[in-house]
């Protein structure tokens, strides 16, 4: 017998016993339409509480399929604690299945939640107690240490004590791009609140803000959308750093092609660093990315520091994946920025990628393009299996918009992508732009001068 019909029956009988001392005074109108709604909305919320009952016993119950000899020994670990904690009845969290929480732990492809959940089994394991409050300490500590705000981790902790169905991923630092921004600016980029990324920086240090727009053609009058402008010094950098670049759901390009994300500085060379103070009038447009695609950016600009990929010359497939044979069409562009457009990171998947022609000095090639296909991998290359996919990721430049300015190779030049992410990108993807100042709390200039290669 199906499960829902099975639901129903029960759901039906707990319904009519109850409304059975009340019989005599509701017959006249017990079929009335009001009533019936609340009949059936009644059925349906035992219906719903009976599902949640059952889904809760059977996670329980997948625990005892658990072999510690079926994984590894570093798994072992993790595994034994949930088991306990998970099947504790006097915990009231929702229950992680067996299979659930084995998927997480062993996810490469977006691997944060389950590195997330190794570093709250790790923080559990040092107390005597597995009970809920610990595990929502763990987890705050944890999503604390990567640089979520105060109300975000407050949502997530309010959603483990709730009767609603939870997202175990989301529970474990999923962000929608919503709450990205939220958590950034809060509602309204214009006027950060106090408890954001920026509504902190600007309350410890003063700095100045001002609502600006930025030629939305290079060298024309017509201006982008308006964004918000915040000042930076040397004196205030430090906070700027640890309070808005330490986190990982952003990514900024300044100067020749290099790139800020989750507190280190990559540059187009392939190396990475601490971020520094730069020059006065370098702009940082901060381009705000979901939990999903900030994994995808931090993986690929991890491995441009991989011996293999560093150099943007040469048969670097990182960069120039029609180095992989077959995969995709070939890019006219094999330069040092060439790459930033086409890094694959949003979640929507195509079938195929586009890239620019050789437009250089007035050539105008078409851009090239063409279905992705499968293609043989190699052990030195292995590691790029969760990067390029068929069907791929959605390229950076696509997914902000700016599919058009990548197609005709300006996204081939350092100027053009620093201008590109100012200017024209809607403020659904560049909010916020920070620029480097002299002195932080001086009021901003009606058109500051800003350092940053031309545009060509």
């Amino acid at each position: 017998m199906n499960l829902n019909f099975k639901l129903y029956l029960v759901a039906t009988s707990i319904g009519f016993n109850s409304l059975s001392v009340h019989a005599a005074p509701l017959c006249v109108d017990l079929f009335t339409k009001n009533t019936e709604k609340t009949v059936v909305g009644k059925l349906t919320d035992q219906v719903t509480k009976l599902k949640d009952i059952f889904k809760k016993n059977n996670d329980v119950i997948s625990w005892e399929k658990y072999q510690p000899n079926e994984v590894s020994e570093k798994e072992i670990t993790q595994l034994d604690l949930l088991k306990k904690f998970f099947t504790n009845p006097k915990n009231s969290a929702h229950t992680m299945s067996y299979p659930e929480a084995l998927e997480l732990l062993r996810d490469s492809d977006l691997p944060l939640y389950g590195q997330v959940l190794t570093e709250i089994t790790q923080k559990l394991s040092k107390v005597p107690d597995l009970s809920l409050v610990n595990f929502k300490q763990a987890l705050t500590e944890v999503l604390t240490s990567r640089h979520y705000t105060v109300d975000i981790i407050h949502e997530r902790i309010k959603a483990l004590s709730s009767i609603e169905k939870i997202n175990w991923r989301k529970i474990l630092g999923d962000l929608s791009v919503t709450e990205v921004h939220q958590m950034f600016y809060g509602n309204n980029a214009l006027k950060p609140t106090e408890t954001s990324l920026i509504g902190q920086y600007l309350a410890l240090t003063q700095a100045q803000t001002k609502i600006m727009q930025f030629p939305a053609v290079h060298g024309k009058p017509e201006l982008g959308p308006a964004k918000l402008v915040v000042t930076v010094s040397a004196e205030s950098f430090d906070q700027f750093k640890s309070i808005v670049l330490s986190n990982n759901h952003f990514m900024t390009v300044v100067g020749h092609a290099n790139v800020i994300h989750n507190g280190s500085f990559y540059s187009y060379g392939g190396t990475k660093s601490d971020i520094r103070a730069t020059g006065i009038g370098t702009p940082f447009p901060l381009l705000l990315v979901k939990t999903t695609e900030a994994q995808r950016l931090t993986r690929y600009m991890e491995l441009t520091t991989n011996p293999n990929y560093k150099d943007w010359y040469g048969n670097n497939p990182l960069k120039k994946p029609w180095y992989l044979e077959n995969y995709c069409a070939r890019g006219g562009y094999e330069c040092c920025t060439h790459w930033l457009g086409n890094i694959p990171i949003g979640d929507k998947l195509v079938n195929e990628y586009s890239f620019p022609g050789k437009v250089d000095y007035g050539a105008g090639e078409l851009p090239r393009s063409q279905p992705l296909k499968e293609y043989q991998i190699g052990p030195k290359n292995e590691n790029l299996k969760n990067v390029w996919k068929v069907p791929g990721h959605q390229q950076l430049s696509n997914l902000i918009g700016q599919k058009e300015a990548n197609d005709i190779g300006e996204m081939a030049s350092p100027g053009y992508v620093i201008h590109t992410l100012m200017g024209p990108t809607k403020a659904a993807y560049v909010p916020v732009v920070f620029i480097m100042t002299a002195d932080h709390k001086a009021p901003i200039p009606e058109n500051p001068v800003l350092n940053f290669e031309m545009p060509h």
